[in-house]
Parts: structure tokens; sequence; C-alpha cells
């Protein structure tokens, strides 16, 4: 059976009308990064085939584009910063390379393949996480102050030895970190000293208080 198929890619040369695609194929897939690290976004694995054209698109309106067209060696970038490229040659591996990543690179990813066999979707969504800033203070009162500032996601704080006497706050600030604030006071208290527990998915920290 044959059928008409274009790729359009601005920039790109286009494929004229091409034997019909055998199968297609989709996945999706996450990827946690803490903030300032490398991020690498994978491809469907087609290493058994050569691919024809591999997509990169970032889903937003104007957002990176990142295309290779193995038949003309020809590359086309558009609208992505300069701390985005291929990790290897596209040829043998198309994964997306990002560093140093910030919260701006956050968001949803995809990458198409086509082969002769047919067109292979990736879907990923790429989480950046944040450590927080880690303080402890005490004032002449015996009131202790633990506080993980601009974290994402939002640190969890408690006290050792547990106490159901401790307050929180917290701070949510546009770009999307946190700040969690945990007080505790031990006026009465015969203990000589408490200790702040921060838990975050890129640290955990005990800081006596």
């Amino acid at each position: 059976m044959l059928c008409s198929w274009q790729v359009k890619v601005p920039g790109l040369l286009r494929w004229q009308p091409f034997s019909c695609l055998f199968s297609s194929y989709v996945a999706y897939n996450t990827v946690n990064v803490e903030a300032g690290h490398e991020a690498v976004l994978s491809c469907p694995d087609v290493s058994k085939m050569p691919l024809l054209m591999v997509t990169w698109k970032m889903k937003c309106s104007a957002c990176c584009l990142l295309a290779y067209r193995s038949d003309h060696s020809e590359t086309k970038k558009l609208n992505c910063s300069e701390r985005m490229m291929w990790k290897y040659s596209p040829d043998n591996n198309p994964a997306l390379r990002i560093y140093p990543v910030n919260l701006g690179d956050e968001g949803n990813y995809s990458c198409e393949i086509v082969n002769d066999a047919g067109n292979f979707l990736l879907f990923s969504s790429l989480t950046v996480i944040v450590p927080p800033t880690v303080t402890l203070t005490c004032d002449k009162n015996r009131v202790a102050a633990c506080q993980a500032s601009a974290g994402k996601p939002a640190a969890d704080i408690s006290w050792i030895p547990a106490s159901n006497h401790s307050t929180e706050e917290e701070v949510h600030h546009p770009n999307g970190t946190v700040t969690r604030v945990s007080y505790i006071g031990w006026v009465d208290s015969t203990l000589p000293a408490v200790t702040c527990l921060v838990t975050h998915p890129s640290i955990q920290s005990c800081l006596p208080g």
C-alpha cells in the first residue's frame, strides 16, 4: 500500500511523497534533575535501523526546536538556548543535553524519530529540583527558627526530639520555589538543645540548636 507523507520543519528541506509508514510508537518518560546539573533527555531506542530524521520540540509556542536530517547531514536549531544541544552524534544517539539546567527549562519535551520502519515518539517531562538554603537561628527567648529557603519542591522540616508545639510558615515565590520556616520554643523544657531535620530530594540536613 502506498500513501503520501511529508515532513515539514522550518528551514529544512521538505521530503516529498514517501512510502507508507509501517508502524508507530509512543512512550512517556519523566526526568528529575537538580538545578545547575546536566539533563539528558532520551529519544526512542531505534538503533537497529538508521534514522532518516529526528526532531526535538519543547511544548510551547515559540519554544526550542532542534532537528536533524541524515540524508543531507543537516541540523536546524530554532529558538534554542546555547545550553541545549545533542549529547552525542544525532546519527547514533540523538539524546538532548541541557547544561546547566535552570528552572526555565522545566516542561514537556518530545523526540520524534523517523526511519524506514515508521515514526517513533518519546515524550519526556522534565522537573527541575532546587536545593533549599538551610539556616537555624535561636533568639534570647529560646525560640529556634529552622528555615529552608527557596527550595523546589518545598522542604520538610521536623525537630529532634519530636514536638507537637512547633509552628510553621510557608512562602511561595513567583519562580516556583518555596521557603518554609518552622519555629519551636523550649523555655520550660529540660532539654539542653534541639535538632532541626530538613528533608528534601536533594539534601538531608540535621542542624543542632
